[in-house]
C-alpha cells in the first residue's frame, strides 16, 4: 500500500536529501487525506500520513543514530549499565524529537490541525486490530529504510535466532519478577533496553543487528521454519 511513495517502479526522482523537503513532496504525491466527520483522518490516509512521518523523523534522526548506536555498544562491551541507559535515553529522546519535529511540519503542510491528528491517533490504537497493523506497518517502514542487502546464508539466520529466543526467555523471566514490584511505564522501559541489548549482543555474536534479522526473517520466512519452531 505505501511502495509507491518511496519504492514504487514509476518513481524516477530520487529522494529528496532533507526529510522536511521529502516529506513534502510525499505528501504532495500522495494528493488528499481525507477526514472523517469528527476531525480524524480516515484509516488509509492516516496509515499513509504516520508512514510518511515515520519514515522521515528516522531520516531525521539518522544524523544521530549512528553516534548513539557506537557510545551503546561501547557500554554494552563494558558492562556499563548507567552509561548504556543514558545513551539509550539519549537516543529515545532524539528520536521522540525527530517524530515531534516532522510531525508539527507535515500537519502544517497539509493543513491538518494536530490536535485532529492526535485524536486520530487516539482513536485508532484503541481498536486493538487497527493498533496491530499500525505497529506492523511502523516497523515495515522503518526496515524499508534501512533495507540492508542480505547476503547471508539462512543457517546464519537460525543459530541467530535461536540466539535471540534464549534472550528473550532471560528478558521475560526478569520482567515476571518485576511484574508486581514495577510500574508499568517502567517494566515498558527496562524492556526495550534489554531489546536493544539484544540486538547489540547479535551484532558482536553475528555481525549484524536485531533489525537486519527481522529482515532476514521476513526474507526466509522464518516464524514457518520446522527447527525454529521444534526449538
Amino acid at each position: 500500500m505505501l511502495s509507491y511513495l518511496w519504492k514504487g517502479k514509476e518513481q524516477k526522482k530520487e529522494e529528496n536529501e532533507n526529510p522536511e523537503l521529502a516529506m513534502r513532496e510525499a505528501c504532495d504525491a500522495h494528493g488528499d487525506f481525507a477526514s472523517n466527520a469528527d476531525g480524524t483522518m480516515q484509516w488509509e490516509a492516516f496509515l499513509i500520513f504516520r508512514s510518511i512521518i515515520m519514515r522521515q523523523a528516522c531520516r531525521e534522526f539518522a544524523k544521530y543514530k549512528e553516534d548513539l548506536n557506537q557510545r551503546k555498544l561501547e557500554a554494552f562491551k563494558a558492562r556499563d549499565q548507567p552509561m548504556y541507559v543514558a545513551v539509550f535515553r539519549e537516543g529515545q529522546q532524539k528520536f521522540n524529537t525527530s517524530i515531534a519535529t516532522i510531525t508539527k511540519k507535515a500537519c502544517e503542510w497539509i493543513e491538518l490541525e494536530p490536535e485532529n491528528y492526535k485524536l486520530s491517533i487516539q482513536t485508532y490504537f484503541g481498536d486493538e486490530a487497527k493498533r496491530a497493523e499500525i505497529t506492523k506497518i511502523d516497523t515495515e517502514t522503518r526496515l524499508q529504510l534501512e533495507n540492508k542487502e542480505i547476503t547471508e546464508d539462512i543457517s546464519v539466520f537460525i543459530k541467530a535466532s535461536k540466539f535471540k529466543f534464549k534472550r528473550d526467555m532471560d528478558m521475560y523471566r526478569k520482567l515476571q519478577q518485576l511484574k508486581f514490584t514495577t510500574a508499568p511505564a517502567q517494566q515498558q522501559e527496562i524492556a526495550q533496553i534489554e531489546m536493544s541489548k539484544t540486538s547489540d549482543a547479535i551484532l558482536l555474536e553475528f555481525g549484524f543487528d536485531l533489525s537486519h534479522l527481522v529482515r532476514a526473517t521476513q526474507h526466509f520466512n522464518l516464524t514457518e521454519n520446522e527447527e525454529l519452531k521444534s526449538f
